[in-house]
């Protein structure tokens, strides 16, 4: 008996020392699963991993693509400060947007607006002969160029710089041509320089061509008196004529042309030799398309490429009479209507066609105002002749037909 107890106390002993050696076992185990990084994912507790916000939904596992508001920093998920959406900046929402250059055919906020056309930079008013304290409504010579220009009816001009410095270009934010700074060296006839524009490599650039009249118009400044140009971007530009791209329909191996000392678009010589400025870059300029709505016994012409209405044409006046007889008038339920400005009244040219140069309708090829004054000689102001298409300053006490617009 008494061996049988010893036999069991000894049992006893090993069984407890086999007990201990197994808790001392597991407790390593723990600690080294501690310091293991591939630990089961069911084991992750879901607070240390990715933090969502309270009022963001984590994203489905079946899903390819995350929440477009799930947050995540997949780089450092232990450290991540996720802001509620009351505190969150548009600065934090918008990263991308600080560094992105807008895409220049889609710069809504630069391009012209329909009903808009480029102001043409005369800022003072006139009288007759002379320049003038602006008018008040209801006063003689009220309803000129700078009044309406001052009043948002026009875009203002918009230019940079770009390229190297010996070798410059002149961006223009409205319309997206890109031009010579300077002119060429020397004066060409028209066919030397349609060679001289398609054979220059400039700027880094190889595409360069003459200029459309239309085109050569934007960059014109009709409050310079001198050279009717900004010379603060266009460098070393002479007065005189720069050729334009087409021949005149009026006469043949005539070329139009643009003067910059009174900014008259005119046809000219083919053998002629002027100064060339290339551009690069395309306007889209809309076709007219004129349609008519009768009113009573009035009629509203309508061009859907500009927006702009106009009134039928009228007998002709002086033009502080035009001026003053647009800015009263009342005609097919409106009252506010006004002489146009000469770049508004160019948006009805054509010079692809020939007398009439207009594709307006029923148009005849008579001498229209303007509203702008010439600021090189305060006794004219500018008009179009619709028959050959030209452009030219003209004595206000003259009198020529006129259209009115809205």
């Amino acid at each position: 008996m008494k061996q049988l107890f010893v036999v069991f106390l000894a049992c006893l002993f090993i069984f407890a020392c086999d007990d201990d050696k197994k808790s001392n076992h597991e407790t390593l185990n723990d600690s080294d699963c501690t310091d293991n990084d591939t630990v089961e994912p069911d084991e992750i507790n879901s607070d240390t991993d990715t933090i969502y916000d309270d009022d963001i939904s984590q994203p489905d596992e079946n899903d390819s693509e995350p929440d477009e508001d799930f947050l995540d920093d997949s780089e450092n998920d232990t450290d991540i400060n996720i802001e509620t959406d009351e505190n969150l900046s548009d600065d934090d929402n918008n990263n991308d947007t600080d560094t992105e250059i807008p895409d220049e055919t889609d710069d809504s906020d630069s391009i012209p607006e329909q009903g808009k056309v480029l102001c043409t930079g005369l800022m003072h008013c006139y009288n007759d002969s002379a320049e003038i304290i602006c008018p008040m409504a209801g006063n003689e010579f009220y309803g000129q160029d700078a009044q309406y220009a001052g009043g948002g009816y026009c875009t203002q001009k918009s230019f940079v710089f770009k390229g190297l410095e010996q070798e410059k270009t002149v961006y223009d934010n409205n319309t997206f041509l890109e031009w010579q700074s300077n002119v060429s060296d020397v004066k060409y006839h028209h066919a030397g320089a349609v060679s001289y524009c398609d054979s220059l490599s400039y700027g880094g650039y190889d595409d360069w061509r003459l200029p459309s009249v239309k085109e050569l118009l934007t960059i014109i400044d009709y409050s310079k008196n001198g050279i009717m140009i900004d010379e603060n971007y266009f460098t070393d530009t002479p007065a005189s004529y720069l050729w334009a791209d087409k021949e005149s329909l009026a006469s043949a191996n005539y070329f139009w042309s643009v003067n910059l000392p009174d900014g008259m678009v005119a046809a000219n010589y083919y053998d002629s030799e002027y100064n060339v400025k290339c551009v690069r870059n395309s306007q889209n300029i809309p076709a007219q398309n004129f349609s008519e709505e009768t009113t009573g016994a009035d009629t509203i012409f309508t061009d859907s490429s500009t927006k702009f209405q106009w009134t039928m044409t009228f007998n002709g006046k002086t033009w502080k009479d035009a001026v003053s007889s647009c800015e009263n008038l009342s005609y097919a339920g409106y009252n506010d209507w006004r002489l146009p400005n000469i770049n508004e009244l160019e948006t009805i040219m054509n010079r692809d066609i020939y007398n009439p140069s207009s594709s307006f309708p029923s148009i005849t090829g008579v001498m229209m105002w303007s509203s702008t004054t010439a600021a090189f000689a305060n006794d004219k102001a500018f008009l179009v002749q619709i028959s050959i298409g030209n452009s030219i300053s003209y004595a206000k006490s003259s009198s020529a037909y006129y259209k009115c617009v809205r």
